[in-house]
């Protein structure tokens, strides 16, 4: 049995079955999904705009939990580490594709075996630190995992 998700913008697409399908069946689904897409709306600017996000995991099963079990994983060392597990935890254990710096500064400080408080008055340097690299800020405080970053704790995460 074969596992296969892929997200683009705010599209999310799961399946579960034979690699056959995967194959040969599922990428005229997506083209037609595509094409259907394109017929409903043009794409506006904040579209165009929003991370697009991809990852594919195969018969791999990320188990997640807190901040600080994610941090350990991560081996965080810093306040920009702790940031980037944060934004881990909110993006694979909440499923928030996009969320708000307040969210952030609150998964870090419940990360109590790494947070120090001087992380808190340093967020917007650290966050700046982040950006492009492990994470996009999609409006004024929000933020996404840029596509490299999920991918890489895919393979973190499974392994």
């Amino acid at each position: 049995m074969n596992k296969i998700e892929l997200c683009i913008g705010n599209i999310k697409i799961s399946y579960e079955g034979d690699k056959e399908y995967i194959r040969d069946d599922l990428p005229n689904l997506l083209d037609k999904l595509l094409e259907i897409g394109k017929q409903v709306a043009a794409p506006s600017s904040e579209a165009i705009d929003a991370p697009v996000q991809a990852g594919v995991t195969l018969n791999k099963k990320i188990s997640l939990g807190t901040t600080n079990a994610i941090a350990k994983k991560l081996d965080v060392k810093s306040g920009a580490d702790l940031f980037f597990a944060a934004a881990a935890k909110l993006h694979f254990v909440d499923h928030k594709e996009t969320f708000p710096r307040k969210d952030l500064l609150t998964e870090i400080r419940a990360a109590t075996q790494f947070y120090k408080a001087s992380y808190t008055s340093n967020a917007s340097n650290i966050l700046s630190s982040l950006s492009n690299d492990k994470l996009n800020e999609t409006a004024k405080d929000m933020f996404a995992l840029t596509s490299n970053a999920v991918n890489d704790l895919e393979l973190k995460f499974s392994a």
